[in-house]
């Protein structure tokens, strides 16, 4: 690739965006220096964000974390994405995710840096690859403010330092998005199919989470793509085939694969990864559980807000501007728009409705389309200022609107800056006067520059907060959240992130086993010591002897702990949530009765009808408390049994 000194108009965002060529993308053109270095930039600062005090998280979410130790220690488990090594249950994903994480585990040893640090690549991976995309659609500029608006999302800090799938499916979304610019941009099948592919494995990271840009994908193509329609739907239906070959080959080998000789599928009731995919990940996602929260404003809610929506008005008022700027332009700044714009309402929309299962971490598979266009419709708003005044008001109010909701998510933590809203809103208010000044050609356009500048800094500060904030913090658990933690003393984000020096937290795997059982036992966290912990592991050890086993316990929360520290096969008693039928109580005492478990970890047993509940009662009946001397502590709520 040639380098050149003379940036090019078009590409640094200063030309008008009616162009019909697709060469106004960038391909196959020489890069101004400028244009290079500031890729790099936000690269480097994504690198810094994701990886900096990473091992502070531990394991991250130990649930997850189980299963790639089980990756890390047995090709069976790894093939099928157990949550044990010896393969007795599955965690309640695909185990693309794992796969990674497994391998970086397998090759750098077992430790919080190797689970972690897929992710944080992923992260990185995703800033670039958006970058790449959004030059060819709208420039050098649009391009940087894009990726670092993505880079710098709380949402995607919080997810590309952490062990849940969520960032790796960030990044193939991100990786897809691009396969399907390439192939509007040359009408072509192989980067079409490439699409379909990288959706596959997006599929096979978090399911059915992963179609939620299909429609706008489809319709980039349908409506943007070269070649005549029936072409494009005949290339779109090969594409849908390498999408189903590459996102069902590993359900079809699970369904195919006789039962006895592989592990249940974790969280379903009919041991069916089709069930599980379209089923708990799918259907009961969108449509079960009734969450309060749920509706068309719940993405601006008090959880959900600070984690991904800081540019949501900048975003909707580019998609809205940037399509009626593309009407008559070229096909693939109509496709930028497009795609991005479906990925962000279709999403936003299935989040916003969802009253099943719902975390605000999900909202960072909507984080680059609000990137995106946040980028490219600045650079486009301030095109057409250029070339038509009556435009002067069209950033400045974009800009305008994204300062008043900054200052607002600001003071819904008011003790946790008290300058930063002020400064945001003071900042913002003045640069969106000088954009505008600028753009009507009242003061000399050079100077509107500093005016762009000053806009980014006080659109970003509030992110960059909130990101800071989020590595300062030790996130680990099932749910976790960026920004100030609602259990946590709020500070100014820069002196949680930098100022205080960093030491790690002592017995990190103890305490998180403590947190596991805990959740079983419905007692307070303090109430399961250490000691108690690390004697229980220690007896437990000692007296597996040859059974396959380690122990019995309720749930996936609890065993998954145990995992962790030990290494070893431990049985998760009835699943993630205590309702799958795996073992019922005849499959249970066979179990027992060959010698493949000698120990059960139970509280009181269940009164339900589930298989759980009848294998506590059969435990407790038939079982042998074994005193808590034995090993060194109490563990409240909990009786350990010996069985025979």
């Amino acid at each position: 690739m040639t380098l050149t000194t003379s940036p090019d108009a078009e590409n640094l965002g200063d030309a008008p965006g009616n162009v019909s060529s697709s060469a106004e993308t960038g391909r196959g053109q020489s890069r101004p220096v400028a244009g290079i270095a500031a890729q790099a930039l936000v690269a480097a600062l994504a690198s810094v964000l994701y990886t900096v005090h990473l091992s502070h998280n531990g394991v991250g979410n130990s649930f997850y974390a189980a299963g790639v130790r089980s990756a890390s220690e047995s090709w069976k488990a790894f093939l099928f994405g157990s949550l044990d090594p010896g393969s007795f249950l599955t965690i309640d994903k695909p185990p693309v995710a794992l796969w990674v994480m497994g391998l970086s585990a397998r090759a750098f040893g077992y430790s919080s840096w190797s689970i972690l640090l897929p992710s944080a690549i992923a992260g990185v991976g995703a800033v670039v690859i958006l970058h790449n995309l959004v030059r060819r659609w709208a420039g050098e500029v649009a391009a940087s403010l894009a990726a670092l608006a993505l880079a710098l999302t709380p949402v995607a800090t919080l997810m590309f330092r952490y062990d849940n799938p969520d960032g790796i499916l960030t990044f193939f979304l991100v990786a897809a998005a691009a396969a399907l610019f390439s192939a509007v941009e040359l009408g072509s099948t192989r980067w079409l199919l490439a699409t379909g592919v990288l959706l596959g494995l997006a599929f096979m990271t978090k399911t059915v989470a992963a179609l939620i840009v299909l429609p706008g994908f489809g319709l980039s193509y349908l409506v943007c793509a070269p070649r005549g329609v029936l072409r494009r739907l005949s290339q779109l239906l090969v594409s849908g085939v390498a999408l189903v070959v590459s996102g069902g080959w590993w359900l079809v080998l699970v369904q195919l694969w006789p039962a006895p000789s592989r592990p249940f599928v974790g969280s379903t009731s009919n041991d069916s990864e089709l069930s599980l995919a379209f089923g708990y990940n799918g259907v009961s996602r969108v449509f079960g559980g009734g969450k309060s929260d749920a509706g068309p404003f719940r993405l601006l809610n008090h959880s959900i807000a600070g984690q991904v929506s800081w540019l949501l008005p900048l975003a909707l008022g580019a998609l809205v501007v940037g399509f009626w700027a593309s009407r008559h332009g070229s096909r693939t700044s109509r496709a930028g728009y497009l795609l991005f714009g479906s990925w962000l309402l279709v999403g936003g929309a299935i989040f916003s409705e969802s009253t099943g299962i719902f975390h605000s971490y999900y909202t960072i598979a909507i984080a680059p389309a609000v990137a995106a266009l946040a980028g490219a419709g600045a650079v486009a708003m301030w095109r057409l200022a250029r070339h038509n005044r009556w435009w002067a008001w069209a950033l400045p109010t974009a800009v305008v609107g994204s300062t008043l909701w900054a200052h607002a998510l600001l003071l819904r933590t008011p003790h946790y800056d008290a300058n930063l809203a002020p400064l945001v809103l003071g900042l913002g208010l003045a640069a969106a006067a000088v954009l505008f000044l600028g753009a009507s050609g009242r003061i000399p356009r050079v100077s509107a520059v500093l005016g762009g500048l000053a806009a980014t800094v006080a659109l970003l500060a509030g992110p960059v907060a909130y990101s800071l904030t989020t590595i300062g913090n030790v996130n680990i658990g099932s749910s976790v959240t960026a920004g100030p933690q609602p259990t946590s003393a709020l500070h100014n984000p820069v002196a949680v992130a930098l100022a205080q020096p960093y030491r790690p937290p002592r017995h990190a795997l103890p305490a998180d086993l403590r947190h596991g059982l805990s959740l079983f036992a419905g007692t307070p966290v303090s109430n399961v010591g250490v000691a108690a912990d690390t004697g229980l592991v220690s007896y437990l050890e000692a007296h597996q002897h040859s059974a396959p086993f380690l122990v019995a316990i309720n749930g996936s929360p609890a065993a998954a702990p145990l995992i962790v520290v030990t290494g070893r096969p431990v049985i998760a008693l009835g699943g993630y949530h205590g309702t799958d039928p795996a073992p019922t109580k005849a499959q249970f005492q066979t179990m027992v009765a060959t010698g493949r478990v000698h120990y059960a970890l139970v509280g009181t047993p269940s009164s339900s009808h589930y298989a759980q509940g009848q294998v506590d009662r059969w435990i407790v009946t038939h079982g042998t408390i074994v005193p808590s001397s034995a090993y060194g502590g109490n563990l409240t709520g909990l009786s350990l049994y010996r069985l025979s």
